[in-house]
């Protein structure tokens, strides 16, 4: 379903979670004492951390977000497949 998170792979190694987004969406990483791997697999947009760094990403793309993030806020430019994999 659009714009809701779907858990992928889920262990004690790493977790993976797919978001199919039409509309912005925030993700809360506090909770997380990890790096999290963004792999955009279809459209674009832009993803901004809680300390106002920006990047517009495409298909194809991966960007690296550091356990420093407490959050990330993603706005697609139409519609935007990402994956997020933490360990």
């Amino acid at each position: 379903k659009d714009d809701t998170p779907v858990e992928l792979v889920s262990c004690p190694y790493f977790t993976t979670t797919l978001y199919n987004l039409t509309k912005a969406h925030s993700i809360d990483l506090s909770s997380l004492d990890s790096f999290v791997i963004v792999i955009c697999t279809e459209g674009e947009g832009t993803i901004t951390d809680n300390n106002g760094e920006e990047i517009k990403m495409r298909q194809g793309e991966t960007i690296l977000v550091p356990a420093t993030a407490t959050a990330i806020d993603i706005v697609p430019c139409g519609k935007m497949k990402i994956l997020t994999s933490r360990i």
